[in-house]
């Protein structure tokens, strides 16, 4: 069962590494993008140009999002796992002393 669970844990890990690094990709050509918009002049078609960086920064940041997500909850799980039932004794035992 442990393999198992390493087995998923390292795909987890892949995907999460994966996510990253389209983030990063998708950075780097919205910051191509949006210097070439400002290097050939500030008119109607750079700011198309522009709009569409911000457009590929926001896919990064929806891309980055995940794979933290992904690594916190499926790759480090072992260091949150106590966490949640630690808070639902505290919520019990508070309700019972009230």
């Amino acid at each position: 069962m442990k393999a198992l669970l390493r087995l998923f844990a390292t795909a987890h890990a892949l995907m999460a590494f994966l996510f990253a690094s389209a983030a990063l990709l998708l950075i780097v050509i919205a910051a191509r993008i949006g210097w070439d918009a400002f290097a050939a002049g500030l008119d109607r078609l750079a700011a198309q140009r522009i709009i569409e960086a911000v457009g590929l920064l926001a896919a990064a940041v929806v891309a980055l999002q995940i794979a933290q997500t992904i690594t916190e909850e499926e790759v480090i799980r072992d260091a949150h796992i106590s966490g949640p039932t630690r808070i639902r004794r505290f919520c019990h035992d508070s309700w019972w002393s009230l």
